[in-house]
């Protein structure tokens, strides 16, 4: 038996015994009147009985108006516990589903986690990659500019080179020339030595016939005397003149020889000079040759250079698509969390309404030990102070522990906040933004267990601060809200709050 019932039979039983004790008096008053008959009218009693039948067909009346709500209520009651009942199953399938979702929102939170791993080992390979990129890039300038440069030199030793080669083969030639005049002066001289030989032996030919007239002439001295002495001296005289033309053929000969061999060992020498000079040439040659294949190989290597930067170029715009493909996958998988948060928070909070629709929760503590899961869910949530009073406040679940009921926030000076004195009684604001909560909800919330108050402030200038009182309690209007606050902690104090 409920206490409805309770009630409503205590109601019935009491009619009950004022109806008998209503029947017990009418016994009373009818041997009154037995007396009162023998002295008086007989119109008196008629007019007695006729009241008291008046009065029983009353009761009768109620007693049955009394029944019929009996039932009524029986009938009410029984659709109630039919209906209870029935929430309570979809409650259960609600909080059975609600549950699905926390574990399926629980995966999605471990796939996003690895997911925004991923996106961090991406971005850090990214920016190893981009480290690299522009290590090669700084690499490839100073390449590409010691490459100019070496190519610069190249053109310049190879310019200084063709102009030295220029002056070789001129000097080449000019030796060539020379090389052949000093042939021909040697041909000349040779022709001219035999010459002198032919001459000397000329020379030799008339001495012999010289020898043949002074045998002729010693034979003949006999023959004349007078003309031995003459021809004596013309015989001296001639032989001195031989032997001067004799001893001045022989000494340019000599001179002749001289220069001849002279003539060779400068022949010689250019000789061997213009075999080291043709060597020197064939061997620049080949160095050309060579520098030419260098050269060659330069420009394929610059040409592999220019491919590797177009290559470089092309990975550093898919880069950069990439790094906007994940600034777009980014800010989707935030909007998409966003969307997750907001969709449970909602989901929460009708929870919640639907809750406190069944079991009413005194404040924000009392939601954190029924449903622990909603603990870190910062928001607005329906509370009951009592069971005639329904209040929205904001919870803060996630500070020291959670289950703080916010009882005043100021956020900004959107909100003004010199109210009356019956404002203040009710409260006023937005509980999501600038609110107060109400001086009555704060005494209901207060006035029989103890409370605790944590005061947090932040200053312009981002200072913060805060302070928790371990007893807050606050009086009824009779007491013009009298406020009791003890057990001091925090780094700042009340006064400064207040």
């Amino acid at each position: 038996m409920n206490w409805k019932q309770f009630t409503l039979f205590m109601i019935l039983f009491g009619e009950v015994i004022e109806y008998s004790s209503s029947s017990t008096s009418s016994r009373k008053n009818q041997s009154l009147l037995t007396d009162i008959t023998s002295k008086n009218d007989l119109s008196v009693l008629q007019g007695i009985l006729n009241q008291e039948s008046l009065v029983r067909f009353s009761m009768v009346q109620k007693i049955q108006n009394v029944v019929m709500d009996i039932v009524d209520i029986r009938k009410t009651e029984a659709l109630f516990t039919e209906n209870f009942k029935t929430i309570i199953s979809e409650m259960r399938a609600l909080n059975a589903e609600n549950q699905q979702q926390k574990e399926e929102i629980l995966e999605m939170k471990k796939g996003l986690a690895n997911c925004k791993e991923g996106i961090k080992q991406i971005r850090k390979t990214q920016e190893d990659k981009s480290d690299d990129l522009s290590s090669l890039e700084r690499h490839f300038t100073s390449f590409s500019f010691s490459v100019n440069e070496t190519f610069n030199t190249m053109w310049k030793n190879q310019s200084a080179q063709d102009t030295k080669l220029i002056e070789i083969k001129e000097n080449l030639d000019t030796m060539s020339k020379r090389l052949t005049l000093s042939t021909q002066s040697i041909m000349t001289l040779a022709d001219v030595n035999e010459n002198q030989s032919q001459a000397i032996s000329y020379l030799k030919q008339e001495n012999k016939e010289v020898d043949r007239i002074i045998r002729q002439f010693n034979a003949s001295l006999a023959d004349g005397a007078e003309d031995s002495f003459t021809f004596r001296e013309d015989y001296l005289q001639l032989s001195n003149t031989v032997n001067k033309t004799l001893e001045n053929v022989l000494e340019n000969q000599n001179i002749q020889k001289f220069q001849v061999m002279k003539l060779k060992s400068q022949s010689d020498a250019l000789t061997k000079t213009l075999e080291h000079v043709n060597d020197g040439i064939k061997k620049f040659e080949v160095d050309k040759e060579n520098q030419t294949k260098e050269l060659e190989e330069l420009k394929m290597n610059q040409s592999g250079f220019y491919t590797a930067i177009r290559q470089l170029n092309s990975t550093l715009a898919e880069l950069s698509s990439l790094k906007m493909n994940y600034s777009h996958f980014s800010l989707a998988v935030n909007e998409t969390i966003d969307d997750i948060w907001r969709n449970q928070s909602l989901q929460d909070i009708e929870m919640m309404d639907i809750f406190s629709n069944i079991r009413a929760v005194k404040d924000c503590s009392d939601i954190i030990k029924r449903y622990s899961y909603m603990s870190d869910n910062d928001g607005v949530y329906t509370i009951h102070p009592n069971k005639s009073t329904k209040r929205k406040v904001f919870c803060d679940m996630t500070t020291d522990g959670g289950g703080w009921t916010v009882i005043q926030n100021q956020v900004d000076g959107s909100t003004d906040f010199y109210r009356t004195w019956n404002e203040y009684k009710e409260g006023f604001g937005n509980s999501s933004h600038n609110y107060w909560i109400g001086n009555d909800v704060l005494h209901l919330l207060t006035k029989n267990e103890p409370q605790e108050l944590r005061v947090e402030l932040q200053r312009f200038s981002g200072e913060k601060g805060y302070a928790e009182y371990s007893t807050f309690a606050v009086g009824d209007e009779s007491s013009k809200y009298q406020l009791t606050v003890s057990g001091f902690e925090g780094n700042i104090a009340l006064v400064d709050f207040i």
